[in-house]
């Protein structure tokens, strides 16, 4: 049996708040909207600050869930100057450069 080394540290398997919008890189408050919404379930232990935990395997589920499947034959779209291309028909040229779409 390999011996385990000092970088193998166990990770927690519950995780606050906090920590959890950081694993998932969302602020809390969109974590929160996402409970409500109970596309991420949580575990209530009632005292402290936080009274909310989060099981890893719970968020790493959401992640998989919400995974973009890019479809066989679906046109690949760019940004440029404030509109959606097709990024397979239109090329760009060298002079043109990529914007981000306007919120």
């Amino acid at each position: 049996m390999p011996k385990s080394s000092q970088n193998d540290a166990m990770l927690p398997r519950l995780v606050k708040t906090k920590q959890a919008a950081e694993y998932l890189a969302i602020s809390q408050w969109k974590l929160r909207n996402l409970v409500q919404q109970d596309l991420i379930p949580d575990i209530e232990d009632g005292g402290g600050t936080s009274p909310w935990r989060f099981d890893l395997r719970d968020l790493d589920t959401y992640i998989e869930r919400s995974r973009r499947v890019l479809l066989p034959n679906a046109p690949v779209l760019s940004w440029e100057h404030g509109r959606a291309i097709d990024a397979v028909s239109e090329p760009q040229t060298p002079d043109r450069r990529r914007t981000r779409p306007p919120r």
